[in-house]
């Protein structure tokens, strides 16, 4: 396939002249005679290589080079110019021509610039071509490399679930709680607008955040009455045992922060670390409300549920003090079928509805 030359010149005999030499050496020639005329053409065929008169009606040689260059990035621009206009063609060459040629030009310099023009859009498109197949080698690792996170991703989640199921089978009471306070804390990391990296790491943190009770006596964990004060110090460690379980494991740092923070209190009154406001990490903040949410509303041996109405209440009522005020007004947008969808899932029943006398 000949290379495609446009000759841009309002002399009729320099474009005759220049085609007629360049043919004679195999290139296929077009031309226009002012800036217009060429800009247009340029717009609807493809042109290895314009030679450009500076000096043109309309449309300068200057425009229309800044012009070649937004059209197609691999099209060289040789210029030509009188001896006068010298300064003229430095500004073209610093504005991405390849070279000019001076009037009245050379045969031999002509023929020369054009070939290492035509070998440097070569270079270019070969470059290119490089560039796309490495990319699209890169982009078939990366799927695999995806793939087998996704595969390994999956086998995570399953191991996840048998530890969960275990905790639910050593902790009878909390039965389904563990996937509940997920649902809900991916609810509301969801309505935060928060991304799915860090909304996978919320739901993964709620789903493992009692884990560290694997650690604590049954006696204790399955205690009716109230603890007494050295079994709360042995209660008050699942956090800390928690996260030292999962914290080198890559995909559950975050999660592990979350489980270490647990049960910190917005005004620092929680544990283990009296962590204050924003010290508490988001997740951790959200995860906070959302199970006490689901403790008020689920039966438990030493209480029955307490109504939906009721619960929100007193999320709104522990605001500044238990609870991140600002998550709280996200808490109280959520509607009463959202939560309550989450609910129906893993317990296959509603809500407690608030009985009036």
């Amino acid at each position: 396939m000949h290379d495609k030359i446009m000759i841009v010149d309002d002399e009729q005999i320099i474009r005759q002249v220049l085609c007629a030499k360049l043919e004679i050496h195999g290139y296929c020639c077009d031309t226009a005679s002012d800036g217009v005329e060429a800009y247009e053409r340029i717009k609807e065929d493809t042109y290895d290589l314009v030679i450009l008169d500076i000096r043109l009606p309309g449309r300068d040689g200057i425009q229309l080079l800044e012009d070649i260059q937004q059209l197609s990035k691999d099209t060289q621009v040789i210029m030509m110019t009188s001896l006068m206009e010298l300064d003229i063609a430095i500004k073209a060459l610093q504005l991405g021509a390849y070279d000019y040629i001076t009037k009245p030009f050379n045969t031999g310099h002509l023929i020369i610039s054009v070939k290492r023009a035509l070998e440097k859009r070569r270079l270019i498109l070969d470059n290119l071509d490089y560039k796309k197949n490495l990319e699209k080698k890169v982009a078939e690792q990366t799927q695999k490399l995806r793939d087998a996170y996704d595969r390994i991703r999956l086998d995570s989640e399953m191991i996840l679930d048998i530890v969960v199921a275990m905790l639910d089978a050593y902790e009878h009471e909390t039965r389904n709680h563990s996937k509940r306070v997920m649902g809900y804390a991916t609810l509301m990391a969801g309505k935060l607008e928060l991304s799915q990296e860090v909304i996978q790491d919320i739901a993964r943190g709620a789903l493992l955040h009692d884990i560290g009770k694997i650690g604590t006596p049954q006696h204790i964990l399955l205690k009716k009455g109230p603890l007494t004060q050295e079994e709360w110090v042995i209660m008050r460690k699942h956090p800390q045992t928690g996260h030292d379980i999962i914290k080198d494991i890559d995909c559950l740092r975050v999660a592990a922060e979350i489980v270490l923070c647990h049960q910190e209190y917005y005004d620092g009154s929680g544990y283990p670390r009296q962590l204050k406001g924003r010290e508490i990490c988001i997740g951790a903040r959200i995860f906070s409300i959302v199970d006490s949410f689901d403790a008020m509303t689920s039966d438990r041996p030493y209480r029955p549920a307490i109504p939906f109405e009721k619960a929100v209440a007193e999320i709104k009522h522990f605001a500044h003090t238990q609870f991140d005020p600002e998550l709280v007004d996200v808490f109280l947008w959520v509607r009463k079928d959202e939560w309550e969808e989450i609910k129906v899932r893993h317990d296959g029943c509603k809500f407690k509805e608030e009985v009036f006398a």
